[in-house]
């Protein structure tokens, strides 16, 4: 009887501490890894040439003895609260952004303004997650280090492509005072000469700096006792 509640006990333990894969756990032990948290808003990857690029982005930010968190399914962080205010929890206790706009849906042909004199047909443009709109709208306005990266289609063009310039937001030329970064996808090629290229490598590293840079200046003392 002993031997079947010990099998019962291990079974329960398993299924509570089962995580799902590409889980960014913030339970992980204290090392130096998880000093700096950091906000990564994506849309969720549907494609495995996505996920790949995802995971690959994970990497290198915690290579940099940063802490990727995340919201929504499969995440670090949880809150019971309503989205906007999980998104200002994130972003409070974060000390830079990192966005990165996956293709999401396809849209083969829109009307803007219809039945209007200035009505406009709009044709093969992509669109990404609204929420990869909010989150760095809210980071911007409060002052966090961003990078914002940018899917594009060589064949349908982008969110921002010229055809669709009023669907860009955020990501929309001039929106935003730095570089967007834009990538586009087509096998692991292409994923590793993005991650190689030198535009990627220098706005990472700046990123990363700017990243630690507020990390000091939001935990220094307000009253310093030495020199």
């Amino acid at each position: 009887m002993n031997n079947n509640l010990e099998a019962k006990t291990t079974l329960s333990k398993t299924s509570i501490t089962a995580k799902p894969d590409n889980y960014i756990s913030s339970n992980e032990p204290s090392t130096q890894l998880y000093t700096i948290p950091v906000f990564l808003s994506y849309s969720r990857p549907y494609m495995p040439i996505q996920q790949l690029l995802l995971d690959k982005i994970i990497e290198q930010i915690q290579e940099n003895l940063l802490f990727p968190r995340t919201l929504g399914r499969n995440a670090s962080d949880q809150y019971t609260e309503t989205n906007l205010v999980s998104f200002r929890r994130m972003i409070l206790s974060s000390y830079g952004m990192i966005s990165v706009a996956f293709h999401k849906v396809f849209v083969k042909e829109a009307i803007l303004n219809p039945d209007a004199k200035n009505s406009k047909i709009l044709t093969n443009f992509w669109l990404s997650s609204p929420y990869l709109q909010i989150e760095p709208a809210m980071a911007f306005q409060h002052g966090l280090p961003q990078l914002l990266l940018l899917e594009t289609d060589e064949e349908h063009g982008s969110i921002c492509s010229p055809s669709s310039n009023i669907l860009g937001g955020v990501y929309e030329a001039n929106s935003v005072p730095y570089s967007i970064l834009k990538f586009s996808l087509t096998d692991d090629t292409s994923v590793k000469n993005f991650l190689i290229n030198a535009v990627w490598r220098e706005n990472f590293a700046y990123w990363v700096g700017q990243v630690r840079n507020a990390y000091k200046m939001n935990t220094e003392p307000k009253f310093k006792y030495d020199c």
